[in-house]
């Protein structure tokens, strides 16, 4: 029985990575909230970076290697990741999480040896994969992990002392790299999991146009580097544009459409805090009395965080073969990332007396959300499949 799940485990990765990274993103989050209370744990040991690279690139980082793994083989027609070569991959990505908690115990190069291969290797698989069906190749999303993949090794050369800021600048690549990947993918996913949503006559009312899209990507793109190099008064130009662009861009697929289908509507709630980032990396660039990290969470927990589990929920249901409706605890957890977003950006504007409880209360409920993923799918993703896929 025992052997049995770990063979369907490493059947497909959606199963052994969205599970992992659940489970990852419910430990970290508790060791972070120790070290906030307590300092104590890896997490104090490491500190703010600690943090960061643990979300991005642990957590996050197993959320993009589940959808590559599953996606690109769907959408170009080849053969998936699987057995013994996906079994090693997950090890990959175990070694650097070990790494983690090991902090203030290995030295600074022992660790980015630990965790650097997997995005490289990651990266690696995705161009393959891309490569064997060029005519189809969903390109952005390797290019997006070559940019992780590096964001990830300027990180560690920062740490090791190689590169000064090197640190920041790998968690602030790999942030817009997820930026990216989440306006490239949704422009493919979300329009087309709504219009499904409507009869024939108002499915056309979900609007998807190729220049608003290209749009979108490009003001990612742009406000991406000039965040990188520090320009802040570009900053202050571009990002409204960015906001603007999105906004007009969630709002074309018709939001109100999926209000009865949580599966759907959770990804129209990740997407919109996209103009949310941007309308405060506006309001910081311009000297509003925001810190930078108020934008990051707005990307952070709420747009990745909310995007993860519906993504995660949607996958571990169809590609199980069962029916694609949210279960009921589930339904409820996916508000969680978003609250946990609003609970963190509203703690750096509270009080000093208040914002530990802000930060904890953001912590417990998005570990909340995480754990209830990770409790009712944790069967399904170790089982077998129950009937053919739905459509």
């Amino acid at each position: 029985m025992i052997l049995d799940r770990w063979r369907w485990l490493f059947s497909g990765g959606f199963r052994c990575f969205f599970l992992g990274g659940a489970i990852w993103a419910v430990s970290a989050t508790g060791l972070w909230l120790a070290a906030l209370a307590h300092g104590t744990g890896p997490a104090a040991r490491g500190g703010l970076f600690w943090h960061g690279h643990e979300m991005l690139f642990g957590f996050a980082g197993a959320a993009a290697a589940g959808f590559a793994l599953t996606a690109l083989p769907n959408w170009t027609g080849t053969p998936p990741l699987a057995g013994g070569r996906l079994a090693a991959a997950f090890a990959l990505w175990l070694a650097g999480r070990a790494a983690a908690l090991a902090a203030g115990s290995i030295t600074p190069a022992a660790a980015a040896l630990a965790d650097a291969p997997f995005l490289c290797v990651l990266a690696a698989i995705a161009l393959w994969t891309a490569g064997r069906a060029p005519g189809r190749a969903p390109l952005p999303v390797p290019a997006g992990l070559l940019v992780l993949a590096a964001a990830d090794l300027a990180f560690h050369a920062g740490a090791c002392g190689a590169w000064p800021g090197g640190r920041r600048l790998g968690l602030v690549g790999a942030t817009h790299s997820y930026v990216f990947l989440i306006a490239v993918i949704s422009g493919r996913i979300v329009p087309a999991f709504t219009r499904r949503l409507l009869p024939e006559g108002r499915a056309a009312s979900v609007r998807s146009r190729t220049g608003l899209d290209l749009l979108a990507v490009a003001a990612t793109l742009g406000t991406g580097l000039l965040d990188l190099a520090g320009s802040r008064s570009a900053l202050l130009l571009v990002s409204p544009a960015a906001a603007a662009v999105h906004l007009v861009r969630w709002w074309g697929w018709r939001p109100a459409s999926a209000r009865r289908d949580a599966l759907t509507l959770v990804l129209h709630a990740g997407y919109a805090w996209l103009p949310a980032g941007y309308a405060l990396l506006a309001a910081m660039a311009a000297g509003a009395p925001l810190p930078r990290t108020a934008a990051i969470h707005a990307f952070t927990l709420g747009a990745m965080g909310t995007m993860i589990l519906g993504i995660a929920t949607r996958a571990g249901l169809g590609h199980t073969g069962r029916p694609r409706v949210a279960p009921p605890l589930l339904a409820v957890a996916f508000a969680g990332p978003s609250v946990a977003a609003a609970l963190r950006i509203g703690a750096e504007l509270a009080p000093e007396s208040w914002r530990g409880a802000g930060l904890a209360a953001a912590g417990i409920v998005f570990g909340a959300a995480y754990l209830a993923y990770a409790a009712r799918f944790a069967p399904i993703l170790t089982g077998p499949r129950v009937a053919p896929p739905a459509s």
